[in-house]
């Protein structure tokens, strides 16, 4: 059958089912759930006709509920499916009749169709119609595609389709992923073979089994003689116990840090309530936050459930490459799917992965077991397995790969936060605490779990309550310990072992240490007591604190008792990031101690000492600026290291710039003179610092600040600052701000500022609204053609103020705003053309409707006075009566619309007062929009008319029920002569006004009124009005009511709209229906084709070319070729030039299939449009796009259309009848035609090439431009490959050419003819070459990398021109990145490190750096060259946030710490590490902090 859809007894038997392996994945799925429940049954080709139809296997489940399935694995090349495309494989057809037997219909594939699936979805979710259709309306995309499914004839009415979308399921799968999931369900429920043997045996079952129905019982029998069995009860057992001991061993690993009785978390019940309907959650939090904690609580709710839980932690797994070598290193039988299938036999089912971040490029220690853990959760998810994963928020963030499982599975994020004070004080209390003896500052440190654990064993002390540090609370939980240890085990080396464990440790820069480490005076039996005391871990052998922050706790305490400097210390051994942590765990621990002499001895040591690294130095500084009160001696010693060291001593101010240094610098006067010295470096510091210390210095900020203020060169930076700074907490500094208002130095306009000063509308209205007053004042006396300058700004800063200062304080906003916006009314007022009385302004006057847009200030500022004044007319109306009576006594109609808007906002209250400016009438009521002047008073009379008086409203109707509006009949008398347009009859304003009235009330004239203008006049009439925007004229027939015409019917329609559209409104004529009829065309090919054969010669021409057009567009089925041949060999016949132009387009996608008469029939119109004069000639120029102009020419597009025929020429018989034509059309005299007839020319070579070659010398003989165009390129290279000496009087034509372009595109093809015509000479020409030459050089060689027959000869060019003299040069250079994005880069190493040295390097900058963050070959030290390079390139400006550095020094940062953490190479982890220092040295964004997360991994 040609429509691609399987019919009964069409089958292709076993021979077309064994060529089909997607689809058989898919029967083998379903073959393996029937084996799981005996009551299921799958059919693969199912006798029953009314099943087959359109379905290649069908299910039964255990409800006994029908499922058929259609399987597609693509859709050609596409790479979706649409409604049409679907619809012409019948699949529409054959789900409508499988729904209507209560069947539920499947379609899978390859090729994605997510409307279709959302729309299914959904249409599942609803209980009703009315529901589906109220969710598909809030989406146009979902409305646009249901509207597409109702006009299909094969579904039927809307509800019809409604009902067919609730029993299809449609379903995406990747043909390699799929089979491998298959294969791992398989391998959970059978025993006898594995991987693909396994596959093969189903779906050989399957196979040599059509057309029979088969259950559990069958499947079972059938493979049994291929000796392939369901394991024994025992086998089950044995998966059972060693998937719960692999749960026991992780239980046991995280219980030790955890609180009992333990804290139950708000996070473990958000999992637990979202666990039915989320399939994989990622519970993410920093390092400590407690994320085992909730993972663990859940996994004892699940064991409670009866579930099946399979729990383990990467880091503790040995690398890994496939999931069934994971199972084996977690002791499993099978991969983790599959034993865990098989212990939970049907049960429900959890694989919970923690410490994820173990696989991340990041941090983790088995980055290359990524691939192995992605087809885990793959292979779960599939299976119907819930999946949770615990991973570190940095690592999520971060690592792209972590990344796209979430967006693949759409997985949900819990993240885990710190512990609430509510939390906390419950905890306490469960712990036998008494939370009211906790300062605020003790209270902040319990928030984390950790340290809640040591709380605990301290609670009962006499000094529990006395801590005030995280060491000061691990120093009580150690003499806590100590002593119960001592008191249970007297024997036992308490602190030895510890000391040795952490200096062993230490020593090797690890976390664990081998449990023989500790045979050394038999320390093992002290580490297990300790264990057993939950101080200690002993796991496969391996042994560590029970807590990494412990660890640090230890080996502070043990190195702090030897003596040792920390530059001896460090000087020992590599400095790596597992000693910044240990530094900053010492130096911590001397401050909570208080041992401060120690201390500065220390911070001096580290940062006077040339051998220390950056990075270490950098912790130091952090620390000693974090001194929580600094003395005289603290400053001393950053005098003494600035006087030293004053490099160091630049980077030791930067950081004593916080809050708690402020007030000891300031009495230093270290501020002031920063302020006032003339380095713009030390003048940021002191703002830096000022800005730090607001919250507890105001009034010393306010101080110096206002000493300055005087000065001209200071105001625009104090004025910075104070936009910077949170001056809402300082009445001081927004005196400060005022004053510089007042000077002018802050204006309505300026952009920069008003974004910073949001926060002040929100914390303190009042202030803001004070400062707008003083900025509206100066604003007012600014004008420029008759305009206030700073209304006409835009600024959404200022825009977001407005609104929430107008919420906040509407009173106070409309007291003081208002009567600057009836200034600036005064100021700019004018005329009005459509006002007697009122007058017009420069900025308010007919304004569109509110929408999101981000409006000027002007407006901003009007529509803020809006909402303020509807807000009190709500609340306060009697409050704002006298301020309403100015608007109304004001002259401006912007101040009359400002009133309208307020009666409406209460209507009830202002009914009376409105009513009577109602009746007044006159300019008042055309107070409105541009759009619709009288909008809002109809808007008022429609507020009011209920509440108004009889009296009242019978004047009221009485006014407006025959309104005369002189301008509607000026309008309709100086149009009334032009008979083609229409639309503007009087009586339209009346109309709004007259409906706007309450109908209930109108008098028996008033009634008959509205009738009338209900007959006369559309109901769009009374749309609301808009903003001004472009309406798309629609076709003069609805699609829906098109869907339904028959050919006659057509063609009456189009004999109606024979001519284009003439009204003013939105229905179009000629073609709009036209562009209907193509839609139509392109969706039903085959019925639109028997229209086309009708059509009559005298029809206007955009009908047929629709047609024509429509079939261009089309995938047109092998059975309706021949009537579309047909229709388009009629359509040529009536030998209009209007369809030439699609006549050849329309065969485009049937090339292979298109008789010769039809060929000839295109060669016959592209003759005749040669001849015509249609096309004059254009004039050559290097800026135009000739190709463009010649495609959308007649000629051109028919010589493309035939190029394309040629092209599927299989005998030469096409090429026969054009080659005669050949010279001639190649002589065209628009250029833009002639980059046309090189398509026709190239496709000629393989059967005439003697006759192409002579149009080719035609083809040229023209302006060189023409020789840089890409047809023209395309084609010299074409013959260069088969005839290279006929183009090398052309190659050195363009190098000599006086247009640049040609010369640059003669470049090009010279590196093509060294590289491929054995012309290597020429490439030291080309080299030599002007700049336009090496640029096409350069382009071309760097398109070529990896992929010439001249690799050296290219590399060679490349190392020439990445030095080139010219940066343009060098800058297509630079794109290697892309040309290598996805290559092996090993091969190339050598060139690439000159490159990386070359000026070309920063131009390919950031793409290389991406391809070396990819590439999976080992080119370390390549990165590291790119690395030093990039800082060596761009220097300062990494620091610098506003420039593209900084963001490339982002990416550089991470592959730094992903090298750090992945590295066991001693020499690369230095090489590293100096380019880390650089990095710090230089105060790259959130170094510190990416640091931090990462020391430790």
């Amino acid at each position: 059958m040609t429509d691609g859809m399987k019919h009964p007894g069409t089958s292709g038997g076993y021979a077309d089912k064994k060529g089909n392996q997607y689809e058989l994945i898919w029967a083998v799925e379903y073959a393996l759930k029937c084996i799981q429940d005996e009551r299921r049954s799958i059919t693969y080709e199912d006798l029953d006709p009314d099943l087959a139809e359109g379905s290649e296997f069908t299910y039964v489940d255990e409800h006994d509920s029908t499922h058929v399935f259609q399987v597609k694995r693509q859709k050609d090349t596409s790479d979706k499916w649409t409604i049409d495309s679907l619809e012409r494989k019948r699949i529409f057809k054959a789900a409508r009749s499988h729904v209507a037997a209560k069947r539920q219909y499947h379609f899978g594939s390859m090729i994605s169709c997510t409307k279709l699936r959302e729309l299914s979805n959904h249409a599942r979710e609803s209980d009703n119609f009315n529901s589906f259709v109220q969710y598909v309306s809030a989406n146009q995309e979902s409305m646009r595609e249901f509207e597409k499914l109702a006009e299909l004839e094969s579904l039927g009415s809307r509800e019809e389709v409604w009902k067919v979308l609730q029993g299809m399921h449609f379903a995406v799968m990747d043909e390699g992923e799929y089979k491998k999931i298959v294969i791992t369900l398989a391998e959970a429920m059978l025993d006898g073979a594995e991987g693909s043997v396994l596959f093969s045996a189903i779906g050989s079952v399957l196979l040599d089994n059509l057309r029979k129905r088969l259950t559990k019982n069958e499947l079972l029998d059938l493979l049994a003689q291929k000796e392939i069995f369901v394991p024994e009860d025992k086998a089950k057992q044995t998966a059972r116990d060693k998937v719960r001991d692999a749960t026991a061993r992780w239980q046991r690993s995280v219980r030790r840090e955890l609180l009992d009785p333990e804290i139950l978390r708000d996070e473990t019940t958000e999992l637990i309530n979202q666990l039915d309907s989320i399939r994989l959650s990622f519970i993410v939090g920093v390092a400590g936050s407690g994320k085992s904690a909730v993972v663990n609580q859940l996994v004892e709710k699940l064991q409670s459930q009866n579930a099946e839980v399979l729990a383990f932690r990467l880091d503790r797994c040995a690398d890994f490459n496939s999931t069934k070598k994971l199972g084996k290193r977690l002791e499993l039988p099978k991969s983790p799917v599959a034993s865990l299938q098989r212990a939970a036999n049907e049960r429900d089912a959890v694989l919970v992965i923690d410490q994820l971040d173990a696989i991340s490029l990041m941090s983790g220690r088995l980055p290359n077991s990524y691939d192995a853990v992605a087809d885990l959760i793959d292979e779960a998810m599939v299976e119907g397995i819930r999946v949770i994963v615990a991973c570190r928020l940095f690592d999520l963030e971060n690592d792209h790969r972590i990344r796209r499982i979430v967006e693949k599975w759409q997985a949900e994020r819990i993240t885990v936060n710190d512990l609430s004070d509510d939390v906390v004080a419950n905890a306490v209390m469960e712990i036998g605490g008494d939370i009211a003896r906790l300062t605020e500052k003790q209270r902040e440190l319990l928030r984390l779990p950790l340290r809640l654990v040591l709380f605990k064993e301290i609670v009962d002390q006499p000094d529990a309550y006395s801590f005030t540090t995280p060491i000061s609370l691990f120093n009580a939980f150690w003499d806590r310990k100590q002593k119960l240890c001592k008191i249970a085990h007297p024997e036992l080396r308490f602190s030895d072992t510890l000391e040795l464990i952490a200096e062993t440790m230490s020593n090797k820069q690890v976390l664990s240490i081998a449990k023989r480490e500790l045979n050394r005076n038999d320390y093992i039996k002290d580490a297990e007591i300790l264990a057993s005391e939950n101080l200690l871990v002993i796991d496969n052998r391996h042994v560590s604190f029970f807590h990494e922050a412990f660890f640090d706790y230890v080996f502070a305490r043990q190195w702090l008792s030897e003596g040792q400097t920390l530059v001896e210390f460090l000087c020992s051994q590599e400095q790596g990031l597992f000693r910044r942590a240990q530094v900053r765990q010492i130096l911590e621990v001397l401050l909570a101690e208080e041992d401060f002499e120690r201390f500065r001895e220390e911070i001096e040591g580290l940062l006077l000492e040339k051998k220390t690294r950056f990075h270490i130095k950098e912790i130091a500084i952090i620390i000693f600026g974090n001194i929580g009160s600094p003395n005289d001696e603290d400053f001393d010693l950053a005098l003494r290291i600035n006087n030293k060291e004053p490099e160091i001593g630049q980077h030791l101010w930067r950081k004593l710039i916080r809050s708690n240094w402020f007030k000891l610098l300031y009495e230093k006067g270290v501020i002031q003179e920063w302020l006032d010295n003339d380095d713009l470096g030390l003048q940021q510091l002191a703002y830096l610092s000022l800005n730090n210390a607001v919250d507890d210095h105001d009034e010393i900020v306010a101080k110096l600040l206002t000493e300055r203020c005087n000065i001209p060169k200071n105001s625009e930076k104090i004025l910075r600052f104070l936009s910077w700074a949170e001056i809402y907490k300082s009445r001081p500094l927004f005196e400060i701000l005022l004053d510089l208002a007042q000077s002018s130095d802050l204006s309505l306009d300026d952009k920069e500022l008003w974004i910073l000063f949001i926060s002040l509308a929100e914390h303190k209205p009042r202030w803001m609204i004070e400062l707008l007053t003083v900025c509206l004042k100066n604003a007012l006396n600014i004008k420029f053609d008759n305009e206030i300058v700073a209304f006409r700004s835009y600024d959404n800063g200022f825009n977001r103020s407005i609104e929430q200062l107008s919420k906040s304080e509407p009173k106070l906003f409309v007291e003081a705003i208002i009567p600057y916006l009836l200034d600036a009314m005064y100021r700019t007022e004018k005329t009005s053309v459509l006002h007697d009385k009122l007058l017009s302004d420069a900025h308010f006057d007919y304004l569109s409707p509110p929408s999101e847009r981000i409006n000027n200030v002007g407006i901003a500022l009007y529509n803020g006075a809006i909402y303020a004044l509807t807000n009190l007319a709500l609340t306060k109306p009697q409050e704002i009566e006298s301020f309403l009576h100015v608007l109304a006594s004001d002259n401006h109609s912007a101040a009359q619309m400002l009133l309208f808007h307020t009666f409406i906002a209460n209507p009830k209250y202002f009914a009376n007062w409105a009513a009577k400016l109602i009746l007044e009438g006159g300019d008042r009521l055309k107070s409105g929009y541009l759009s619709d002047p009288y909008w809002v008073s109809c808007k008022v009379v429609r507020a009011i008319a209920p509440y108004v008086s009889d009296g009242d409203y019978d004047l009221l109707e009485g006014k407006l029920r025959d309104l005369s509006i002189s301008y509607e009949w000026k309008l309709y008398k100086s149009r009334y002569k032009d008979k083609q347009l229409y639309g503007y009859t009087p009586g339209r304003t009346a109309f709004k006004f007259l409906s706007a009235l309450d109908c209930g009330r109108l008098s028996p004239l008033g009634i008959r009124r509205l009738a009338e203008y209900k007959r006369k006049f559309s109901s769009k009439v009374l749309s609301s009005p808009e903003a001004i925007t472009v309406d798309v004229v629609g076709p003069p027939v609805s699609p829906k009511a098109a869907a339904k015409m028959s050919d006659q019917q057509w063609f009456l329609a189009m004999k109606k709209y024979h001519k284009e559209r003439v009204s003013l409104d939105l229905v179009g004529g000629a073609y709009e229906l036209s562009m209907l009829l193509k839609q139509f065309t392109v969706d039903d090919p085959l019925r639109f084709a028997g229209l086309a054969i009708k059509m009559p010669p005298k029809m206007n021409p955009v009908y047929p070319d629709a047609i024509l057009w429509g079939f261009s567009e089309a995938s047109i089925p092998d059975n309706a070729k021949p009537v579309v041949f047909e229709a388009i060999r009629h359509i040529a016949s009536l030998r209009s030039s209007e369809c030439d132009e699609h006549l050849g387009r329309s065969l485009q996608h049937l090339a292979e299939d298109v008789p010769l008469d039809l060929v000839e029939k295109v060669i016959d119109r592209t003759l005749y449009s040669f001849r015509s004069k249609s096309d004059s000639s254009i004039n050559a120029s290097p800026n135009r796009d000739l190709e463009f102009e010649g495609i959308n020419t007649t000629r051109g597009s028919l010589a493309c259309s035939l190029a394309n025929l040629l092209s599927h020429d299989k005998d030469g018989t096409r090429t026969a009848k054009v080659a005669p034509h050949l010279v001639k059309w190649a002589s065209d005299p628009v250029l833009g035609v002639r980059t046309c007839v090189a398509h026709i020319i190239g496709a000629c070579l393989q059967y005439e090439p003697s006759r192409a070659y002579e149009a080719f010398d035609q083809l040229i003989d023209t302006d060189d431009i023409l020789l840089a165009t890409e047809s023209v390129e395309r084609l010299i290279l074409y013959i260069g490959n088969f005839v290279p000496e006929k183009i090398d009087p052309v190659v050195d034509r363009m190098l000599k050419s006086e247009e640049p372009k040609v010369r640059e595109v003669g470049g090009n093809i010279a590196v093509f003819a060294a590289c491929h015509w054995n012309r290597s000479q020429l490439m030291e020409r080309i080299l030599a070459g002007d700049k336009s030459i090496r640029k096409g050089v350069a382009k071309a060689c760097t398109g070529m990398i990896g992929k010439s027959q001249s690799p050296k000869l290219v590399l060679d060019a490349l190392r020439e021109l990445m030095y080139d003299e010219d940066d343009e040069v060098r800058e297509i250079v630079g794109e290697i990145g892309w040309s290598l994005s996805g290559h092996e880069l090993y091969p190339f190493a050598n060139f690439l490190k000159e490159f990386i040295e070359s000026p070309s390097y920063i131009h390919a900058i950031p793409q290389l750096l991406i391809c070396l963050e990819e590439t999976t070959d080992k080119v370390d030290e390549l990165i590291d060259l790119a690395l030093h390079r990039f800082i060596d390139v761009n220097g300062g400006d990494i620091a610098d946030i506003r420039t593209h550095a900084s963001l490339d020094a982002y990416q550089v940062s991470d592959l730094v710490i992903r090298g750090l953490a992945q590295t066991k190479d001693k020499k690369r982890t230095s090489a590293l590490l100096d380019i880390l220092d650089r990095l710090v040295e230089i105060n790259v964004f959130d170094i510190n902090e990416k640091i931090e997360r990462i020391e430790r991994h």
